[in-house]
């Protein structure tokens, strides 16, 4: 019996020993699995030191803003040699420009010459009317009064009255257009007379009007004959009134449908009359 049961102890501790190496072996093998198949976690004094900056890397960022203040001063110092260059470019361009006053002052030269003949024409221009009205105002011996009335200087009808503030119908032009003058009818040859007593003005031949006279009569009126022919007379040649001055002439192409004819103008210091309301 006492074998048996040491028999049997026997027996129970070779399970327990058995039990026990297979925990022992079951946790070694537990861990060294964990240490081959499960990643390593980073340690804490690595990840602190990955996160913290180093004193090597505060000194790279102070070198390189150190650097980026250098850059902006050595390009500060360079902005005088980028102007002294703009400066060069603009002296280089300063013939350019001299070329262009020069152009300009030769066009305003130019103009100021248009412009000195435009006023040496227009003082030309003053010059003649003023010695038109000399030339009006120099003879004093003959003052034509209104209440004497004027001649006609042909006998005819009256093809065209007087209209300046309306038109009429001009036949050869075929438009309608203002007279400031009368124009009466008389065949090629007729005697032209002079209307009052004057002196002869300008002779001249002009487009519209063929041969024209104009004679100052006094008190700023001026008489016009046109469309003559065989005229004599010269400027400053004194007229009486009934004489002959010239001869009705073939019409001029402004008045062909109209007809041979006289031309009668009648002003009064350059303002146009109507000649009906002074001859007799």
């Amino acid at each position: 019996m006492f074998e048996t049961e040491k028999t049997m102890w026997k027996k129970k501790g070779f399970y327990v020993s058995v039990c026990t190496a297979l925990v022992c072996l079951l946790a070694i093998g537990t861990v060294y699995y964990r240490m081959n198949k499960t990643p390593e976690r980073p340690q804490w004094s690595s990840v602190l030191e990955s996160q913290s900056p180093s004193p090597d890397k505060d000194q790279q960022v102070s070198q390189s803003s150190d650097e980026s203040i250098k850059e902006k001063a050595a390009l500060a110092s360079q902005t005088p040699t980028v102007k002294s260059k703009n400066q060069t470019a603009k002296k280089s361009s300063a013939p350019v420009k001299k070329s262009n006053g020069a152009t300009k002052k030769k066009s305003a030269d130019q103009k100021t010459s248009a412009s000195k003949k435009n006023s040496q024409k227009a003082s030309s221009d003053e010059a003649a009317a003023a010695n038109a009205t000399v030339r009006n105002q120099k003879t004093t011996h003959f003052a034509f009064q209104e209440e004497q009335g004027l001649a006609w200087p042909v006998k005819g009808k009256v093809l065209m009255k007087f209209s300046i503030n309306n038109t009429v119908y001009f036949k050869t032009l075929e438009q309608y257009r203002c007279n400031p003058a009368l124009i009466i009818g008389a065949k090629e040859g007729t005697k032209v007379k002079a209307a009052a007593d004057g002196e002869v003005l300008s002779v001249s031949k002009e487009d519209e009007t063929g041969v024209t006279v104009a004679m100052n009569i006094g008190n700023e009126y001026t008489l016009t004959y046109g469309q003559l022919k065989g005229v004599s007379l010269k400027e400053g040649d004194e007229v009486k009134k009934g004489d002959v001055i010239g001869k009705i002439a073939t019409p001029t192409t402004f008045y062909t449908e109209e007809g041979s004819n006289l031309y009668f103008k009648v002003q009064q210091a350059d303002q146009a009359v109507d000649p009906l309301l002074l001859l007799d």
